[in-house]
């Protein structure tokens, strides 16, 4: 026992020789920062003042709008493991938020279009404004990524009313599902019907009067009339927003996917598909036709949703090419570009607060190798 009390001691002396005094261990532990917050949850009262803070999305809504593996899936990855959706409140969101606040709704939709280098929040940005339009009773109707739709859809065919069309009927069920989630309690409280029978075979029919939910359920359930269903759903809504019984906002995430010349897949007869020949390209497309009133359309231009190596810029002429902008004319363009120097720091705090970010003093090596780039910066620090 004796020669066990020696080592200790001995043990102790050589700690205090290297300079392991108590003042050199409480400076090793550093309180963490703590990010900057916003004590607003509903993006209606976001101001300039609350740019580069961040703000917390309800669960309740974030499970409505969003359901599993709709989100990105780096930010999907991080909301379960801080068991928090935050977003970074940041000026193009606010700049689209405020148009939507300002705009006169008894005139034909506005069609913004989001744009920006890869990996600058676009789609994020996009996520903040539906929240808006969600707050403000609006139906949402969002499209996650059209680049999906035409390369990795699991189920392509040619449709029994029109040979020269194709449809994707598991992408559109899948499709009406989210809608229903996020929809559904909206269009009951709003008591919105079918206005004309619709009549799918000799044996299966929509009548006049069923409710919008009834018509979405038969598209769940019936997957073969999934993307006729959607068409019939999308005219009316646009006449019920013409009659001023509902405000509709379109959000569609790399639009530009819709205008382009070739995919991945392949018709059943070995085509290559044309986007253009998919009953739902038609469909949203004719959706956001300024034709109608009461509602906006808030479109993204991603590079990401075109064929790898056919375009180089990130602006909306080039991604969209003259069909496109000749669609959407006139728009307002919405650019999103890499965190500001108060975002950058904010942010990194917030990683810093939640323990992703592990070694803190690294923040300029970290701003000079991802250039503020948010994808990058959560990739960079993921990696640390």
């Amino acid at each position: 026992m004796s020669s066990f009390k020696f080592l200790r001691s001995t043990f102790a002396l050589q700690l205090c020789s290297r300079g392991f005094s108590t003042e050199a261990a409480t400076a090793t532990f550093q309180p963490t920062k703590v990010a900057v917050r916003t004590s607003q949850s509903d993006p209606t009262n976001h101001t300039q003042d609350d740019v580069g803070k961040l703000y917390t999305m309800p669960k309740g809504v974030k499970d409505k709008l969003f359901p599993k593996y709709v989100l990105p899936l780096y930010f999907e990855r991080l909301c379960d493991t801080f068991h928090e959706t935050n977003i970074l409140v940041r000026q193009p969101a606010i700049e689209l938020i405020d148009y939507l606040k300002r705009a006169d709704y008894n005139r034909p939709i506005i069609r913004y279009v989001i744009y920006g280098k890869y990996g600058c929040g676009k789609t994020l940005t996009l996520i903040h404004a539906m929240n808006y339009a969600y707050n403000n009773n609006f139906i949402i109707v969002y499209v996650p990524s059209v680049w999906r739709w035409f390369h990795w859809s699991r189920e392509v065919v040619t449709a029994e009313r029109d040979p020269a069309i194709i449809d994707l009927p598991l992408d559109a069920s899948t499709w009406l599902k989210q809608f229903d989630l996020t929809n559904a309690e909206l269009i009951s409280k709003l008591d919105l019907r079918l206005s004309k029978t619709q009549e799918w075979s000799p044996r299966e029919k929509t009548v006049e009067g069923s409710s919008l939910n009834e018509l979405v359920l038969f598209g769940m359930n019936r997957v073969k009339y999934a993307c006729q269903v959607i068409d019939v759903l999308l005219n009316e809504l646009k006449n019920y927003a013409r009659q001023n019984s509902c405000k509709v906002f379109a959000a569609i995430d790399g639009f530009n996917g819709f205008f382009q010349t070739t995919s991945r897949l392949k018709t059943p007869e070995r085509v290559r598909l044309v986007p253009s020949n998919v009953s739902l390209t038609h469909s949203f497309r004719s959706f956001i036709k300024n034709d109608w009133n009461n509602g906006a359309a808030v479109l993204v231009a991603d590079d990401h949703a075109t064929v790898k190596g056919h375009y180089k810029s990130h602006l909306p002429f080039h991604l969209l090419q003259k069909t496109g902008v000749e669609s959407i004319d006139p728009f307002i363009p919405i650019n999103v570009p890499v965190y500001s120097p108060l975002e950058f720091q904010n942010y990194l705090d917030y990683l810093e607060e939640k323990r992703w970010l592990q070694k803190p003093e690294g923040r300029d090596e970290i701003d000079f190798i991802t250039q503020r780039n948010p994808r990058l910066v959560n990739t960079y620090c993921a990696n640390r």
